[in-house]
């Protein structure tokens, strides 16, 4: 026999249609007196005559129903009502419109409770309606997959112990250069020694690009994600590296403030973006000059700049949270890194803190704007930079000093002696305006001009303080301060 599945206004009609034929002995010819008046006033004898045979069809199918609950074993009446919910939960599952098994499960449960005969058999037998949960959950499981397992989100630090930033000539041009999408391109790398290295930069996004570059923000963005990479397998010694949007905000300089929805979003589309830019590499003639790797070792590398898998993960308070696993070291750091052109500084000189009035650090970070952040990225690779290259023009003036009568006694003469092979290959002096341009600050008015200046020998101070520097000088064309230089110890006396 076909069982029908009855809606709520559909078993309150049944309902009252019970009770009514309950009463039919007493009061039937009065109550079809009373319907066949109301009936002949309202309708034509056609519309009559269907509704009428329509209420007997219904009441002999709700007899039915009263003698299958009336008839029906224990046994059977488990059975059927398996029945009825296999059946139900695989008429649902089979239109799609369910995302998960809890929320089939519960409209399985809401249309079971109102279904009349499972409804009275339950009232017949109560233990029925204890049994319904587990079998409504089985037959649930039977047709909804398995969800995956989600992973448990790993513990993310709260800070960083080194600032990390490639400073080669490759992420340069990834900047400041439309290099995504342009072809194969020979960067000058060694150019006095005639030496290039071959790369193709390839954007894999669904979108047919023109040749472009990354902006200012999706370099810190990747900056702090190597910043985090080293900081889990170096000090973590985890395996592999996990990380969120808050985690990369709190990486990057002044980080550990709290995440505002706009830069979760810009953080999100810069992973995205990153991870879908495809990074063709041969530096092994850069290496084998540079004696970085054996002369018939290669370094080749073909891999997107973030190689990454996003996924889900579940935080310690059981919240699903969306984060990327970083599935190996990214080619430009590791690049950077053989070559020894990687900025690798101690993270507290790039979390930059206010000074007392004797110009102290008073332990309080400063508050950092987008700007503030974009100045002391820039001025923290130049600055290494500079000392790297300070120690190169030692180096050489020490070697050819073995050579040459003359002994540099001061930093200048080492920059202008002859025998310091050109002295410093890079100026010592940072000038403002192409710090603010390098930070992707536009055109400002003169107040908002100052305010970053200062902001910026207040991070020299700091920095002067904390060791990270030796000392600076404010530099100016008349009146109007146009940069800072950077001062280093004098070389008393170079040792041969």
């Amino acid at each position: 026999m076909k069982i029908t599945m009855l809606n709520k206004q559909e078993l309150e009609s049944l309902q009252a249609i019970r009770e009514l034929a309950g009463k039919m002995n007493a009061v039937q010819r009065q109550t079809n007196e009373i319907i066949n008046k109301a009936m002949q006033e309202a309708f034509p004898q056609k519309t009559r005559e269907t509704l009428v045979s329509a209420l007997e069809l219904l009441a002999k199918e709700f007899q039915k129903y009263n003698d299958i609950v009336e008839n029906m074993t224990p046994d059977k009446a488990e059975e059927f009502t398996r029945g009825v919910i296999q059946g139900t939960v695989k008429e649902q599952y089979d239109r799609g419109k369910w995302e998960s098994r809890q929320g089939l499960a519960e409209y399985v449960t809401h249309a079971i409770g109102h279904h009349y005969v499972i409804f009275n058999l339950c009232r017949r037998l109560p233990e029925l309606e204890d049994k319904i949960p587990g079998w409504i959950t089985e037959s649930v499981g039977e047709v909804f997959p398995a969800p995956a397992e989600v992973e448990p989100l790993p513990k993310q630090p709260k800070s960083v112990n080194r600032y990390i930033s490639p400073t080669n000539l490759l992420m340069y041009d990834l900047v400041n250069k439309p290099l995504i999408n342009a072809g194969a391109i020979d960067l000058p790398v060694m150019p006095k020694d005639n030496i290039t290295s071959l790369v193709v930069v390839t954007y894999e996004g669904n979108e047919a690009l023109k040749p472009f570059n990354l902006d200012k923000f999706e370099r810190r963005v990747m900056d702090a994600v190597c910043s985090l990479y080293r900081h889990a397998i170096t000090i973590l010694h985890h395996e592999y590296l996990v990380f969120t949007p808050e985690s990369v905000y709190m990486a990057m300089p002044g980080g550990g403030a709290k995440l505002n929805k706009d830069m979760r979003k810009r953080i999100v589309d810069a992973i995205e973006k990153l991870s879908s830019i495809r990074v063709d590499l041969d530096a092994t003639s850069e290496l084998r000059q540079a004696g970085k790797i054996e002369d018939k070792a290669t370094f080749i590398r073909k891999q997107n700049i973030l190689y990454t898998k996003g996924g889900e993960y579940r935080q310690s308070n059981g919240r699903i949270i969306t984060a990327w696993q970083l599935m190996d070291m990214p080619v430009i750091y590791e690049y950077a890194e053989k070559m020894g052109q990687l900025a690798n500084v101690s993270a507290k000189y790039a979390n930059i803190e206010g000074l007392t009035k004797e110009g102290e650090p008073d332990g309080v970070p400063l508050k950092m704007s987008d700007e503030r952040r974009g100045i002391v990225e820039v001025m923290l690779r130049r600055a290494v930079v500079m000392q790297r290259a300070q120690k190169e023009a030692f180096k050489r003036a020490a070697w050819k000093s073995n050579l040459k009568s003359e002994h540099p006694k001061t930093w200048r003469d080492i920059m202008t002696a002859p025998h310091a092979a050109g002295g410093l290959q890079t100026s010592d002096i940072m000038n403002y305006d192409k710090i603010f341009d390098d930070a992707g600050i536009g055109e400002a008015s003169r107040p908002v001009v100052k305010k970053h200046k200062d902001f910026c020998r207040h991070v020299w101070q700091y920095w002067e303080k904390v060791g990270f520097i030796h000392g600076f000088q404010e530099v100016k064309n008349g009146r109007t301060a146009t940069g800072l230089q950077m001062l280093f110890k004098e070389p008393c006396e170079i040792e041969k």
